[in-house]
């Protein structure tokens, strides 16, 4: 199934900076999350400078850390998603398709894992990360050999 392209859209904010500070700070007390009014504040300005777009199935959050973007990606349901294709045409609709990020899976010590939300990380456009296959390959039917069977599903699906 096709998602619907990406439109910009701006994030629904309460009426000062301080009770958008608070509700970052209460929400992230009520999951467990012990942070101080200065680190929710950061947070706050995080989410002024990131640029919000929506389809059908997908909110993201669009911003870029020094010469890197970075795509925070949620379903509007809030359900949990991993679907590398959809993952891919993200990606391509909101940095290009001749852009490379990787999803990071950090030391321990460094996870964030409080919602049902993902990570790309982006290189500026023609950078390559020093990882990966050098000349790409599709397909979207199944094969078996004698030896091997590989399933892939069709890109209708």
């Amino acid at each position: 199934m096709t998602m619907k392209k990406f439109e910009r859209v701006e994030l629904k904010k309460h009426d000062s900076d301080v009770q958008n500070i608070t509700e970052i700070y209460e929400l992230a007390h009520l999951s467990g999350e012990k942070i101080t009014r200065e680190e929710a504040r950061k947070i706050y300005r995080e989410q002024l400078s990131s640029e919000y777009y929506q389809n059908d199935k997908y909110l993201v959050a669009k911003r870029t850390i020094d010469d890197m973007t970075h795509l925070s990606i949620r379903r509007l349901d809030r359900g949990h998603a991993k679907d590398w294709r959809e993952f891919q045409q993200i990606k391509n609709e909101l940095l290009g398709e001749e852009v490379e990020a990787v999803e990071l899976y950090p030391m321990q010590s460094r996870v964030v894992d409080a919602a049902n939300q993902f990570h790309l990380w982006a290189l500026p456009k023609g950078e390559m990360f020093p990882i990966g296959y050098h000349k790409g390959f599709q397909s979207d039917k199944s094969v078996t050999t004698d030896q091997h069977t590989v399933v892939q599903r069709s890109r209708e699906e």
